[in-house]
């Protein structure tokens, strides 16, 4: 049974021999096995068909020929780049063995011998053309595999360069954010830092007082919008990762409370604590991003609540009676868990709750839900924080609502027990309500610090201490100035680091609150060559910037600086700064 080609069209055979009996003989068995075969009785003519028709699939070659012989035929049809790979057999008489062997030499397939033997003509034949089609079919392969290979490099080629052009706009885009950050730090800095002072002065009565706050609290809330801009950008690029160590969870919860408390008085709601007794003490995490995710949830259970409760419920797995039923996974942990510590955190609220429909969107950037009142409440971008911190602690996220009732936030976290610290458990339960209503607006900024006109610290003089002030804007001194001035301490400024050089060598200050980001010479170059002045060896050097966070201040402790504020720079942080430094006594306002 002949094998057809891929289209399954009959293949194409191409005779050639010089005696028109063969031709005919040859012609009438393969017909009518249903080749198409095209006798011819020449070399002549067999190039002549060959240009000017389609080619054969095989070709049947006699060797003994006049003028053009077959093995000269073949020699040239092998030659050519058109013709080289159709199979030919040729016709030669048995006994020309050295014809047979020169045949395979100049590129033959097979030979058949006259006088034919039907079974041997056909046998040979269907050999050669199931061999020719699967060449044909491998070459379509091969074909299509080129296509494909070169459509892969294609696309790989445009994946790098989207890679690389996509590298290029994250890069533009940290870079974008970091400059705006700073220029919008610039101004805020001036609004908030004068809006305290302001808010501190007796001469002014009641509705200028509260005007001043609220220029500080506005202020504030947006310093909280550039801070959460910067975290989810950090966050995405991969930038942050999670510092791990030892620490007291009691103190972390108590911390996180009292940072709450004066948001909650304001509203006049209960703020309550709750830990369970099991609760070990030390444990192994990381408290910065773990304060971070509980004052989000925090807040936002107090932003949400106009009467009544928040509570923050802290319990161990071992007394965890809830099977969550009635909760919904927002997230679950992407990595198997190796320790059995599991450790439940629950805010729960009074407030407006929140309809099941709208849990995936309060998760998403600037996603918010509630009446246009709440909504102008805040950004929208601390629950997806949130999201993505719990995601790297390989956290649950669990959430259960009812509109009108209030709702649940629980996230469960593994954290092994430190096993360098005492694990004695606590034994309280604490209840943390309202102690005073006095109006004080709390913000989280990025480093966690509060920033509120409550319970100021001031700085008394103590000894004769003179601080330099290094910043090229004016107002930023002037505003530091003003701030330390109630110290009674001696104030020096310079707007460029060459000129604070200057002063420091004539000078010798007891602390240096050194700007980072200055034209020609920045606070890196500055604080290199103020280090090699004689006495200036030990000198307190404070960087001050709006980029630098405490996982990052290695790199500028390495330059030589002692400590860090973060612009805008808040008279708490200031006063305490200046009391561990300055080693000055402090005194309640």
């Amino acid at each position: 049974m002949k094998t057809l080609k891929i289209d399954d069209s009959p293949e194409k055979i191409l005779v050639v021999d010089d005696n028109p009996q063969n031709l005919r003989i040859l012609y009438t068995l393969l017909s009518n096995e249903g080749f198409d075969v095209r006798p011819v009785l020449n070399a002549e003519q067999a190039l002549l068909c060959l240009t000017n028709v389609s080619l054969p699939d095989l070709i049947l070659l006699d060797i003994k020929m006049p003028e053009m012989n077959g093995f000269q035929l073949c020699e040239q049809l092998k030659s050519e780049n058109k013709t080289r790979n159709i199979p030919i057999i040729f016709i030669s008489a048995m006994s020309d063995v050295d014809d047979i062997l020169q045949g395979f030499s100049v590129g033959g397939a097979d030979y058949i011998t006259k006088p034919f033997h039907e079974a041997e003509v056909l046998a040979r034949v269907n050999t050669q053309i199931a061999l020719r089609n699967q060449q044909v079919q491998l070459e379509v392969k091969n074909a299509k595999l080129e296509t494909e290979i070169s459509r892969r490099k294609q696309t790989e080629k445009e994946l790098r360069k989207a890679k690389e052009e996509a590298d290029r706009a994250n890069q533009s885009k940290s870079i974008f954010l970091s400059n705006i950050s700073h220029e919008l730090r610039t101004p805020l800095n001036s609004i908030i830092g004068f809006a305290n002072l302001l808010a501190d002065d007796t001469v002014l009565n009641d509705d200028q007082r509260e005007f001043s706050q609220i220029i500080e609290r506005s202020g504030q809330s947006l310093l909280t919008l550039i801070n959460e801009l910067l975290d989810i950008e950090k966050i995405e690029a991969g930038k942050v990762e999670l510092i791990q160590k030892d620490f007291c969870l009691i103190e972390l919860l108590n911390e996180v409370i009292d940072l709450m408390r004066v948001t909650a008085d304001v509203k006049h709601i209960e703020l309550i604590l709750e830990m369970d007794e099991k609760l070990p003490s030390y444990v192994y995490a990381d408290p910065d991003r773990l304060s971070q995710v509980l004052l989000n949830l925090v807040n936002n259970a107090i932003k949400f609540t106009e009467k009544g409760a928040v509570t923050l419920r802290v319990f161990t797995f071992q007394t965890c009676e809830d099977t969550l039923k009635k909760f919904t996974t927002i997230i679950a942990p992407h990595e198997p868990v190796h320790h059995q510590e599991l450790i439940a955190f629950e805010i729960e609220d009074t407030g407006i709750g929140i309809a099941e429909e709208h849990y995936e969107n309060i998760f998403q950037p600037f996603g918010q839900t509630g009446s246009q009142g709440y909504r102008l409440q805040g950004t929208g971008l601390g629950l997806h924080i949130c999201t993505k911190w719990i995601e790297k602690m390989n956290g649950h996220l669990h959430l259960y609502s009812q509109p009108g009732k209030g709702s649940i936030f629980r996230v469960d976290l593994h954290m092994p027990i430190s096993q360098n610290h005492s694990t004695q458990r606590t034994n309280n339960k604490i209840d943390t309500r309202k102690t005073n209503h006095q109006k004080t607006n709390v913000i989280i900024s990025e480093n966690h610090s509060i920033q509120s006109s409550q319970n100021r610290k001031i700085v008394d003089k103590g000894s004769a201490a003179t601080v330099l002030i290094v910043d090229d804007t004016p107002a930023h001194y002037h505003l530091l100035t003003l701030m330390l001035k109630s110290h009674n301490l001696e104030t020096i400024t310079a707007d460029t680091g060459i000129e604070a050089i200057e002063l420091a060598k004539q000078n010798i200050p007891d602390i240096i609150l050194l700007d980072m980001m200055m034209p020609q010479m920045d606070g890196a170059e500055t604080i290199k060559r103020i280090r090699i002045i004689p006495g200036m060896t030990q000198t307190p050097i404070i960087a001050v910037s709006s980029v630098i966070r405490k996982e990052n201040f290695h790199k500028y402790s390495i330059l030589g600086f002692t400590d860090f504020l973060v612009k805008p720079i808040s008279l708490n942080d200031l006063n305490a700064c200046l009391e561990k430094y300055l080693s000055l006594r402090k005194i309640t306002d």
